[in-house]
Formats: structure tokens, C-alpha cells, sequence
């Protein structure tokens, strides 16, 4: 139900059918926003980072999804 097109720095390009886009994206989304471990110069762990995101709404066209 999805193809991933591309992934052009923190950005990933897919398609899907229309009727597939908003449960497509929610799992794109949850997949990009997977924890990043931290640590310090010595080595020790200090926790972890998850960078939200923000997908953008659907598009026909490579020119609509740029601001």
C-alpha cells in the first residue's frame, strides 16, 4: 500500500492510494520517530532523544510539498 520513493536527508518521499494516506503516513511517522541514545565524552549514558516530526499533507507534485 506504500512506496518509498526516496529519502532525501531527514525527509522520506512515498506514494500510496489516496484511500491508504492517512494510516501510511501515521506508521511512516512512528518509524521516523524512533528514540536516539545518548552519551557523554566519557562514554556514559544519559538518556534518550526522539526528534519529532512533522508530516506534511498529502501532494500530487514535488513542488507542492516545498514551503
Amino acid at each position: 500500500v506504500c512506496r518509498m520513493k526516496a529519502q532525501v536527508h531527514d525527509e522520506i518521499v512515498f506514494q500510496s492510494f489516496p484511500e491508504h494516506t492517512d494510516y501510511v503516513t501515521e506508521g511512516i511517522s512512528k518509524l521516523m520517530a524512533r528514540p536516539n541514545k545518548m552519551y557523554s565524552v566519557e562514554g556514559e549514558y544519559l538518556g534518550e532523544m526522539v526528534i519529532p516530526n512533522d508530516p506534511a499533507p498529502p501532494a500530487e507534485r514535488w513542488s507542492a510539498l516545498k514551503d
